[in-house]
């Protein structure tokens, strides 16, 4: 996966990391940037945690802790099903309305950019 697609996962991640009291540092550019490197190893080296613990070090150094990336995972897959939920609110919209239906712009936009999954949690 390339890391332009990664930059929001990383951002949303990170903001709940923080919300949760689990970050140390303040940076949150290179915390963000640590995040998105721990994404890769996972989606793209297919790397479980312990061994990106373990052997690269380098990667989260001075910025995250075996507990925040245990975390990344687990935010991670929440991602994934939100954007899952959020595709099928979308292919709904395109498949079911009738193409003269004036979808109302709030609708559409809503589903494109909902902040989190609490809003799609029944879907």
């Amino acid at each position: 996966m390339e890391s332009d697609s990664k930059d929001p996962e990383a951002k949303w991640i990170y903001h709940k990391i923080r919300s949760l009291g689990l970050l140390e540092t303040y940076d949150e550019e290179e915390s963000k940037l640590r995040i998105q490197k721990v994404l890769e190893c996972i989606h793209n080296d297919h790397l479980d945690i312990m061994y990106i613990f373990y052997y690269r070090k380098k990667i989260y150094a001075d910025y995250l802790n075996l507990e925040v990336l245990w975390k990344i995972q687990e935010l991670d897959e929440e991602w994934h099903t939100f954007r899952e939920k959020q595709k099928k609110v979308l292919d709904f919209l395109e498949i079911f309305l009738p193409s003269n239906y004036d979808v109302p712009r709030e609708i559409v936009e809503f589903a494109h950019i909902c902040p989190d999954l609490r809003n799609l949690k029944y879907i």
